[in-house]
């Protein structure tokens, strides 16, 4: 009986098509691995923006629904746009109400609050100590040509129309498009709040 001892190994055109195999599998895990952490940093990323603008909606809400006569006796809304809303409240309880400004810059939402300077007579605010901060990012209302306020007078379903005087405003919508990655990311998350101010004559 005659026995084969075949010793030989592949030849270069297998060990060719093997590392070319290989090659594509590593190619393909890298690809879907590589973009499973794309995705994922962007979910942790938009869902850290979503809950600190939670916050501000609930901070916003809070303060402008305590809104008040300014001390120098200012009504307690003073201007109302699309992208910036003023007005007056005493957020730190000390009796006193700080002029509050909410407005967009550059997808950053930020909060500027003034304490007025009561040694002055009269009393004024553009004198008074001015701070400025950044509550929230990642806002596209600009982008997407979407108002961040709205204001209505009675009659909640009808937005008032440009023109109109704060002292018509009895509720106020703040609706917030974000969105951290507009080039890459899926759509806006949209968030909104209503509020009324109790003070409203």
């Amino acid at each position: 009986m005659t026995m084969l001892n075949d010793k030989r190994g592949l030849t270069l055109i297998e060990m060719l098509v093997a590392i070319s195999i290989t090659i594509i599998l590593l190619g393909t895990v890298s690809t879907f691995l590589i973009r499973s952490f794309y995705l994922n940093r962007y979910a942790i990323e938009q869902g850290l923006n979503i809950s600190v603008l939670q916050n501000c909606l609930h901070n916003f809400s809070a303060n402008l629904r305590e809104a008040r006569q300014a001390e120098d006796g200012s009504y307690l809304l003073e201007s109302c746009q699309e992208y910036e809303v003023v007005f007056y409240s005493d957020t730190d309880n000390d009796g006193i109400a700080e002029k509050l400004t909410y407005y967009l810059e550059n997808s950053q939402f930020k909060l500027e609050t003034i304490e007025p300077d009561l040694a002055q007579n009269p009393i004024s605010y553009s004198a008074g100590t001015s701070t400025v901060q950044t509550i929230g990012g990642g806002v596209v209302n600009a982008d997407l040509a979407e108002p961040l306020f709205y204001y209505y007078e009675e009659d909640a379903e009808v937005p008032l129309e440009a023109g109109f005087s704060p002292s018509q405003v009895e509720l106020v919508r703040l609706r917030v498009y974000a969105n951290v990655d507009t080039e890459e990311a899926p759509d806006s998350m949209v968030m909104e709040t209503m509020v009324r101010p109790r003070n409203i004559p």
